[in-house]
């Protein structure tokens, strides 16, 4: 069945006016100008509270009520007073934390995710459904049974509460990091997997070499989820 010509000249012109997550066409200057006014609202709606933290810490008469863009009175002392209380070690903690438990969370999720997307086995709904009823349980339920766990770790029989380990293991997996690495895996086309393997490459090297370099959209969202929520 032919096309008319008037149909695809009309259906070009759509085409090339519904470019644009609003359907605005590119290099409209009244439209450049008001997405220019919109992005600069949203930075200033999300980045302000963050500005106005920062400048607080350079300001020495710090009032919280007020929204400043630029400090009345600069200085360090606050960065005084927060050396003299120890605060550089909690944040050296925290970075250690968040980075340590960050690094272990996407190593099991893409391990996990390459092995539920690219590998058949039994059970693999029951598996997928277990990550899913672990995201459905508030922490409040999982808190105590968590303790009684790092109180006397299986198989090991040792206690790991009050060290820095405690938090960073319950961290070391995380179900949305799994699954969200598990369904962009499962898009990327058998074809290009199955020439690796003709190639001679191993189930690693496949990982390593075609599966990660093509997931990093998802690496970026599960590394920007993980480390918010560590």
């Amino acid at each position: 069945m032919s096309v008319s010509p008037k149909r695809r000249r009309r259906q070009s012109s759509v085409e090339g006016t519904l470019d644009t997550a609003f359907g605005w066409a590119v290099g409209d200057q009244k439209t450049l100008l008001v997405r220019g006014i919109m992005c600069a609202i949203l930075l200033f709606v999300f980045a302000g509270p963050i500005l106005t933290i920062i400048v607080g810490a350079f300001d020495f008469n710090t009032d919280p009520t007020a929204l400043t863009l630029w400090p009345h009175n600069p200085s360090l002392e606050n960065f005084r007073v927060a050396a003299g209380r120890g605060i550089w070690g909690y944040f050296g903690n925290s970075l250690f934390i968040a980075g340590f438990g960050l690094l272990i969370q996407i190593s099991v999720a893409v391990t996990a995710g390459y092995a539920l997307a690219r590998r058949k086995f039994y059970g693999q709904t029951v598996v997928l459904g277990i990550f899913l009823a672990t995201m459905m349980l508030p922490e409040e339920v999982v808190a105590v049974p968590l303790a009684v766990v790092l109180g006397d770790l299986p198989l090991l029989g040792i206690s790991i509460r009050g060290t820095i380990f405690a938090i960073i293991l319950p961290v070391a997996a995380s179900a949305f990091s799994i699954l969200v690495m598990a369904a962009f895996m499962r898009d990327i086309p058998e074809e290009i997997i199955e020439a690796a393997r003709i190639d001679g490459a191993s189930e690693f090297r496949i990982l390593v070499q075609v599966i990660l370099p093509m997931s990093l959209p998802a690496l970026g969202v599960v590394a920007i989820f993980g480390f918010n929520g560590i």
